[in-house]
């Protein structure tokens, strides 16, 4: 007998053990403990932005396998029930059983379980017939898998059949179920983390006194600051995906001279843009990645008769500049 398989006997007889310590009577007819009405009202809205992910991916499995005699649940990490998945028939018998929302699984309130034991030994686990402490439990077959967060005991996945037609499949089933909301929320993180960056680094471009684009090696326009719209007065719309150099005629000047590794800074020019004769600054530096490989480049720019004004007001003296 393999090492997970002798854990997996052990567990069941100290569990066994346990709820005969607790007093717990092998013929009850329905788990002990449950949620009241407004405690488990509270408890969903708290895990609402976990179920929003978890549902449609048990949803989905439940439908898939299509068994009447088949179901899933979604518990929390203290085992109490948030959710079932299965047809009518299905949940209907379970609930005959006391198996439903609210409903807490755990050793003190439904003895020896697949939930009790996934969550306390943080590993996938299948109980079945007379293994289960609860009379009314040996027609079953029960598989449970803990779903970790950030390496945290998060909640629980528990997949309950006929024990007549279980077997070691649905083991490899919640385990693939677990993964697939861990993997599912731990990609939504990291998805909103990038989203809560670009935002700040979105508000922070936005706030610049000066016009920025950032554009590609083909020389698109992919993202521009609110400043750039309001000084050449178009809208980002007819902006993005534009070719740069529709805009600005010096752009292959520009691009040359860094992808020559060297600066272009402060260069004076204008934008080919009808009704603007304002002259301009213009700054433009590339977007490397950590290998050093340019991915796109920064055009910023900002208006020549500010910086004069500038000049003017910090030297106390009258610049001017003449354009031939």
């Amino acid at each position: 007998m393999s090492k997970q398989k002798q854990d997996r006997v052990s567990y069941i007889a100290e569990s066994h053990q346990r709820c005969e310590a607790y007093s717990l009577e092998k013929g009850r007819q329905r788990p002990k403990l449950f949620v009241d009405e407004k405690p488990l009202k509270d408890l969903l809205e708290h895990y609402k932005d976990f179920t929003e992910i978890a549902s449609p991916i048990l949803m989905d499995m439940a439908n898939l396998i299509g068994n009447e005699e088949f179901i899933l649940l979604l518990c929390d990490k203290e085992a109490c029930i948030l959710q079932l998945f299965g047809q009518d028939k299905a949940l209907k018998e379970v609930a005959k059983k006391g198996i439903q929302q609210g409903v807490f699984l755990n050793e003190l309130s439904a003895g020896t379980n697949a939930v009790s034991l996934a969550l306390r030994y943080c590993m996938p686990i299948q109980v079945r017939a007379e293994e289960h402490y609860f009379k009314m439990f040996h027609t079953w077959s029960a598989s449970a898998s803990p779903i970790l967060i950030s390496g945290h005991v998060e909640a629980c996945v528990c997949a309950i059949g006929n024990v007549e037609n279980g077997h070691l499949h649905a083991l490899a089933l919640v385990s693939a179920i677990a993964k697939s909301i861990e993997n599912t929320i731990e990609n939504t993180e990291v998805q909103k983390q990038l989203f809560d960056s670009n935002m700040y680094a979105f508000a922070m471009m936005n706030s610049l006194s000066y016009g920025v684009f950032a554009i590609d090696m083909n020389d698109t326009i992919h993202w521009v600051n609110d400043t750039a719209c309001r000084k050449i007065n178009i809208r980002r719309l007819h902006l993005l995906e534009k070719p740069i150099k529709e805009l600005y005629p010096d752009w292959s000047k520009a691009k040359k001279t860094i992808i020559e590794q060297m600066s272009f800074d402060d260069v004076e020019g204008q934008f080919s843009i009808s009704g603007l004769k304002d002259r301009f600054l213009f700054n433009a530096i590339p977007i490397k990645t950590k290998e050093n490989d340019i991915l796109g480049f920064i055009l910023m720019f900002r208006e020549l008769s500010r910086m004069i004004k500038a000049l003017n007001k910090y030297t106390g003296m009258e610049a001017q500049f003449v354009f031939d």
